[in-house]
Formats: structure tokens, C-alpha cells, sequence
């Protein structure tokens, strides 16, 4: 997760996050979903790079 936070920009965030689903879907199918369903809010903070 925290190559997500510290992405430089929201592209590099979104490539971190389905890496990460790649690796750990199976083990946390319902946070995965809450960060693709939630993604515009959760990554707010990256609009102002």
C-alpha cells in the first residue's frame, strides 16, 4: 500500500494498486474492492502533484 501513497502521480498510484491486487486479491478481496470503489476519493491527495 504505500507505493500507492507515495506514487508521483495518479497514474503510477493506480499501476501500484493493481500490482498489489495482483499479488494479494486472494487474501484481501474486500479491501481491494473498497480502494477500486473508493479510488477518486482515496486519491485526492495525489491531485495536487
Amino acid at each position: 500500500m504505500k507505493l500507492i501513497y507515495d506514487a508521483p502521480t495518479k497514474q503510477a498510484a493506480k499501476a501500484a494498486l493493481e500490482d498489489f491486487k495482483n499479488n494479494w486479491n486472494h487474501k484481501y478481496p474486500y479491501a481491494i474492492k473498497s480502494w477500486e470503489d473508493n479510488w477518486e476519493a482515496l486519491t485526492v491527495f495525489l491531485s495536487s502533484l
